[in-house]
Protein backbone atom coordinates (compact mmCIF):
# COMPACT_ATOMS: atom_id res chain seq x y z
CA UNK A 1 0.00 0.00 0.00
CA UNK A 2 2.89 2.32 0.70
CA UNK A 3 4.46 1.65 -2.54
CA UNK A 4 1.51 2.06 -4.21
CA UNK A 5 1.06 5.57 -2.43
CA UNK A 6 4.94 6.36 -3.67
CA UNK A 7 4.42 5.52 -6.62
CA UNK A 8 1.16 7.56 -7.65
CA UNK A 9 3.34 10.89 -5.88
CA UNK A 10 6.48 10.18 -8.41
CA UNK A 11 4.05 9.63 -11.33
CA UNK A 12 1.96 13.39 -9.94
CA UNK A 13 5.21 14.55 -9.19
CA UNK A 14 7.13 13.81 -13.12
CA UNK A 15 3.70 14.78 -15.22
CA UNK A 16 3.52 18.22 -12.49
CA UNK A 17 7.40 19.02 -13.73
CA UNK A 18 6.46 17.93 -17.25
CA UNK A 19 3.94 20.01 -17.45
CA UNK A 20 5.22 22.84 -15.66
CA UNK A 21 8.42 22.85 -18.41
CA UNK A 22 6.09 22.20 -21.59
CA UNK A 23 7.52 19.10 -22.07
CA UNK A 24 4.02 17.50 -21.20
CA UNK A 25 2.11 18.85 -24.11
CA UNK A 26 4.91 18.33 -26.55
CA UNK A 27 4.67 14.72 -25.79
CA UNK A 28 0.94 14.38 -26.12
CA UNK A 29 1.43 16.53 -29.58
CA UNK A 30 4.04 14.09 -30.92
CA UNK A 31 1.87 10.87 -29.56
CA UNK A 32 -1.08 12.28 -31.60
CA UNK A 33 1.11 13.01 -34.42
CA UNK A 34 2.55 9.23 -34.45
CA UNK A 35 -1.24 7.73 -33.87
CA UNK A 36 -2.24 9.93 -37.25
CA UNK A 37 0.87 8.49 -39.04
CA UNK A 38 0.42 5.01 -38.10
CA UNK A 39 -3.08 4.58 -39.24
CA UNK A 40 -2.51 6.92 -42.29
CA UNK A 41 -2.02 3.96 -44.15
CA UNK A 42 -5.29 2.54 -43.47
CA UNK A 43 -7.98 3.07 -45.96
CA UNK A 44 -10.52 2.87 -42.44
CA UNK A 45 -8.82 6.16 -41.24
CA UNK A 46 -9.53 7.89 -44.47
CA UNK A 47 -12.76 7.10 -44.85
CA UNK A 48 -13.99 7.30 -41.16
CA UNK A 49 -12.52 11.10 -41.36
CA UNK A 50 -14.32 11.83 -44.67
CA UNK A 51 -17.67 10.55 -43.14
CA UNK A 52 -17.16 12.25 -39.95
CA UNK A 53 -16.46 16.02 -41.17
CA UNK A 54 -18.75 16.46 -44.59
CA UNK A 55 -18.56 19.72 -43.79
CA UNK A 56 -13.86 19.88 -43.96
CA UNK A 57 -14.39 17.63 -47.42
CA UNK A 58 -16.33 19.91 -48.93
CA UNK A 59 -14.09 22.70 -47.87
CA UNK A 60 -10.96 21.03 -48.86
CA UNK A 61 -12.48 20.31 -52.80
CA UNK A 62 -12.83 24.08 -52.95
CA UNK A 63 -10.05 26.33 -54.67
CA UNK A 64 -10.59 28.23 -51.47
CA UNK A 65 -10.26 25.99 -48.68
CA UNK A 66 -7.35 24.28 -50.06
CA UNK A 67 -5.81 28.01 -50.57
CA UNK A 68 -6.44 28.91 -46.66
CA UNK A 69 -4.83 25.72 -45.65
CA UNK A 70 -1.98 26.57 -47.45
CA UNK A 71 -1.58 29.29 -45.37
CA UNK A 72 -2.19 27.26 -42.07
CA UNK A 73 0.29 24.78 -43.15
CA UNK A 74 2.81 27.55 -44.32
CA UNK A 75 2.35 29.00 -40.64
CA UNK A 76 2.72 26.03 -38.80
CA UNK A 77 5.69 25.12 -41.03
CA UNK A 78 7.46 28.78 -40.69
CA UNK A 79 6.93 28.65 -36.25
CA UNK A 80 8.46 24.94 -36.72
CA UNK A 81 5.24 23.61 -35.21
CA UNK A 82 6.18 20.04 -36.70
CA UNK A 83 3.99 17.97 -34.56
CA UNK A 84 0.99 19.97 -35.09
CA UNK A 85 1.44 20.20 -38.92
CA UNK A 86 1.50 16.00 -38.97
CA UNK A 87 -1.56 15.97 -36.66
CA UNK A 88 -3.77 18.36 -38.85
CA UNK A 89 -2.39 16.53 -42.57
CA UNK A 90 -3.61 13.27 -41.18
CA UNK A 91 -6.76 14.38 -39.53
CA UNK A 92 -7.75 17.03 -42.54
CA UNK A 93 -6.14 14.96 -45.08
CA UNK A 94 -4.72 17.53 -46.56
CA UNK A 95 -2.53 15.01 -48.56
CA UNK A 96 -5.13 13.59 -50.53
CA UNK A 97 -6.96 17.40 -50.65
CA UNK A 98 -3.80 18.33 -52.88
CA UNK A 99 -2.47 20.50 -50.23
CA UNK A 100 1.36 20.15 -49.98
CA UNK A 101 3.13 20.89 -46.86
CA UNK A 102 6.19 23.02 -48.68
CA UNK A 103 6.77 26.70 -48.55
CA UNK A 104 6.46 26.67 -52.29
CA UNK A 105 2.60 25.88 -52.39
CA UNK A 106 2.30 28.89 -50.74
CA UNK A 107 3.77 30.77 -52.89
CA UNK A 108 1.58 29.78 -55.44
CA UNK A 109 -0.66 31.35 -53.95
CA UNK A 110 0.63 35.03 -55.45
CA UNK A 111 1.38 33.05 -58.61
CA UNK A 112 -2.59 32.66 -59.00
CA UNK A 113 -3.71 35.73 -58.06
CA UNK A 114 -5.67 33.86 -55.49
CA UNK A 115 -4.33 35.94 -52.71
CA UNK A 116 -2.69 39.26 -52.94
CA UNK A 117 -0.37 39.70 -50.39
CA UNK A 118 2.12 42.65 -50.67
CA UNK A 119 5.42 42.22 -49.74
CA UNK A 120 7.32 45.43 -49.27
CA UNK A 121 9.97 44.50 -47.78
CA UNK A 122 11.37 40.77 -48.87
CA UNK A 123 14.45 40.24 -46.12
CA UNK A 124 11.43 40.21 -43.81
CA UNK A 125 10.34 36.83 -43.34
CA UNK A 126 7.26 35.94 -41.94
CA UNK A 127 3.90 33.56 -42.90
CA UNK A 128 1.96 34.83 -45.66
CA UNK A 129 -0.97 34.29 -43.43
CA UNK A 130 0.37 37.02 -41.22
CA UNK A 131 0.99 39.57 -44.11
CA UNK A 132 -2.84 39.07 -45.25
CA UNK A 133 -3.52 39.97 -41.65
CA UNK A 134 -1.82 43.02 -42.01
CA UNK A 135 -2.35 44.48 -45.49
CA UNK A 136 -6.36 43.52 -44.41
CA UNK A 137 -6.11 45.74 -41.30
CA UNK A 138 -3.63 48.67 -42.89
CA UNK A 139 -6.41 48.99 -45.74
CA UNK A 140 -8.82 52.22 -45.65
CA UNK A 141 -12.18 51.73 -47.05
Amino acid sequence: MELDREDHELRDLVSQTLENKGVLGDIRAQLRASIFLALDDEEKLTSYLKTKNNKLTSFLESSNGRQAFTLIVELLEHFNLKHSLAVLTQEAGLAAAGVTTSRDSSDNLNDKKCVKISDANPATVEPKLVKLLKDSTNTTP
